[in-house]
């Protein structure tokens, strides 16, 4: 995990084939996730990145599908 230009960046381990998606919501328990980015796997370390979008409080989550 690295920040980036007011966003940030994760890398993670994939798998070949699957879909791995960003997403991120304003509230802990409250509101839709809404997708920011997505990749689909090889099965090597890959990178997800949000953007420089500034909000006091934000939760992320990386969804595998």
């Amino acid at each position: 995990l690295s920040r980036l230009n007011g966003g940030f960046s994760i890398g993670i381990p994939t798998i070949s084939g699957m879909t791995y998606f960003l997403e991120a919501r304003d509230a802990f328990g409250a509101g839709s996730w809404t997708t920011l980015t997505n990749i689909t796997g090889d099965g090597l370390l890959r990178t997800l990145s949000s953007s420089g979008e500034r909000k006091p409080h934000r939760f992320y989550r990386v969804r595998l599908q």
